[in-house]
Formats: C-alpha cells, sequence, structure tokens
C-alpha cells in the first residue's frame, strides 16, 4: 500500500535524454569544485584568526618591550604571509591546470620574499656591529678623558 500512495516523479526527472546523461559527469565536478571552494574559505578563515592573535601578541609586546624587539615581529609576519600562499598553492593544484602560470608568479614572489628576510637577517648583524663599534668609540672617548688629568697635573 505504501508504494501505492508515493507521488509520481515530475516528467522532466523521469525522461532522461542522452545529453542528460551527458551532462551527469559535470554536475559531481561542480559539486567537487564547491567542495574546495568550502575548503579554502575555511582555511582563510583560520589564517585570519590566526593574523588576528598575532596582533594582539604584537601589541601586547610593544607595551612590555623596547623598540628593539618589533623587527623580529615584522619577520614573522612575512613567514606568515609565505605560509599562506604556499596554501594557496596547493588548493589551485587540485582546481585547474590553466593556473600553473599564477603559481609561478606566486612562487617568485616567494622567493623575493626570502631574499627580503635573508637580507633583513643580514642588516641585524650589522646593525649590532655598529652598536659595538660606538661603545668602542665611547670607551676610547673616556679613556681619553681619563688621559687628559694626568697630562696637565705633569
Amino acid at each position: 500500500m505504501a508504494m501505492l500512495q508515493q507521488l509520481p516523479l515530475p516528467a522532466v526527472y523521469s525522461t532522461r535524454t542522452p545529453q542528460q546523461q551527458t551532462y551527469a559527469p559535470l554536475a559531481t565536478h561542480c559539486k567537487q569544485q564547491q567542495q574546495q571552494q568550502q575548503q579554502q574559505q575555511q582555511q582563510q578563515q583560520q589564517q585570519q584568526q590566526q593574523q588576528q592573535q598575532q596582533q594582539q601578541q604584537q601589541t601586547c609586546n610593544r607595551r612590555n618591550s623596547t623598540a628593539v624587539a618589533l623587527p623580529s615581529q615584522g619577520m614573522q609576519q612575512q613567514q606568515q604571509q609565505q605560509q599562506q600562499q604556499q596554501q594557496q598553492q596547493q588548493q589551485q593544484q587540485h582546481q585547474k591546470p590553466q593556473q600553473k602560470q599564477q603559481q609561478q608568479q606566486k612562487e617568485k614572489q616567494q622567493q623575493q620574499q626570502q631574499q627580503q628576510q635573508q637580507q633583513q637577517q643580514h642588516q641585524k648583524p650589522q646593525q649590532k656591529q655598529q652598536q659595538q663599534q660606538k661603545e668602542k668609540q665611547q670607551q676610547q672617548q673616556k679613556q681619553q678623558q681619563q688621559q687628559l688629568p694626568r697630562v696637565q697635573a705633569i
């Protein structure tokens, strides 16, 4: 009795032409793309949360520490940007092979950022050397000042 009580399906779904059957795999492909896009959005949200957490940490650090700690925080931000770009690249590989050129461009950008990071790392030791030189100069000045009164006393 239950089978008889069910309503008949509409004519659009019940009759299938060969053309409609060819579109069936396309529909599954679209679903896969939608799922990937949802995953992208979730990952982007997670990244935004990470950025917010880092920004909060930075404000705390700025209140509690001196300005010397700030360059290292800038380095952390650049590293996070690189991680984001890598995740985007992996997602694009699943979607379309046409976007390989864009990936290569992004890889170039990453390499440039890495070079910038290395330059910043090189700059830091130079700053330390400059500080050491200043300290040496100050010590030399002190020694000269100490020597001057002795000469006058003689």
